[in-house]
């Protein structure tokens, strides 16, 4: 009922400056998934260049409309490098081995600060990164969820599905919400009028997804 305002996807750019600004560099916005600090002023779709990540994938459109409701969302839409985001590309999230074969590179390179990996369906997150992308994820299945029939599953999901449901609620509870995404929270609340309930209130996370009437409730539990 708050969610009474939408940013266009063109002025994300705007809320970024804000919402992701580096607290300790004018000028400068946080890469998700890696925490890298960089100068910003706009998108790009080269190397090096920010990119707007949907960090629960849009699929070319087929599980939501990419640039307007839940595909313009402030509180899921992150800025990400353009290298980065178009490796993730739709991948669901999990734990995959840390071996150099698998980082994923920014930027082209593969010795940035806080690493990303990737093997098969499934992007692993750096560190830090791993539990807001999970409070993310399930703050697009409760806002859009019934509205585009988005759900979580155990393992790899495809479009309108996203997984794997265990570790997203592994990495919430091992890595508790940050100052950054309390900073954050605010910033999009004063555009869109609406909040991320699972940085406001971690404890829903359980409360709703542990007794949903899904089939991997009783893992959960």
């Amino acid at each position: 009922e708050t969610h009474t305002k939408y940013p266009s996807y063109a002025g994300l750019a705007n809320l970024y400056k804000t919402a992701d600004a580096d607290p300790e560099k004018s000028g400068n916005i946080i890469w998700f998934y890696t925490g890298t600090s960089v100068s910003f002023s706009g998108f790009g779709s080269g190397g090096g260049t920010t990119n707007r990540e949907h960090v629960w994938p849009k699929d070319g459109g087929r599980a939501f409309d990419p640039s307007s409701g839940p595909g313009s969302d402030g509180h899921h839409l992150r800025p990400t490098e353009a290298n980065l985001n178009s490796t993730r590309g739709s991948k669901s999230f999990g734990e995959v081995p840390q071996t150099s074969s698998n980082i994923v590179r920014q930027n082209g390179s593969t010795s940035y600060e806080n690493l990303c990996y990737t093997s098969g369906n499934f992007f692993y997150p750096g560190e830090g990164y791993r539990g807001a992308t999970a409070r993310i994820l399930m703050y697009m299945q409760v806002r859009w969820g019934d509205q585009y029939n988005l759900k979580f599953v155990t393992g790899s999901g495809s479009c309108k599905t996203i997984g794997d449901i265990a570790t997203l609620m592994k990495w919430h509870l091992e890595e508790p919400v940050t100052e950054a995404e309390i900073r954050r929270n605010e910033a999009a609340y004063a555009v869109q009028g609406n909040r991320n309930p699972f940085i406001d209130h971690p404890e829903y996370a359980e409360k709703i997804f542990c007794y949903d009437g899904e089939s991997y409730n009783a893992a959960l539990k």
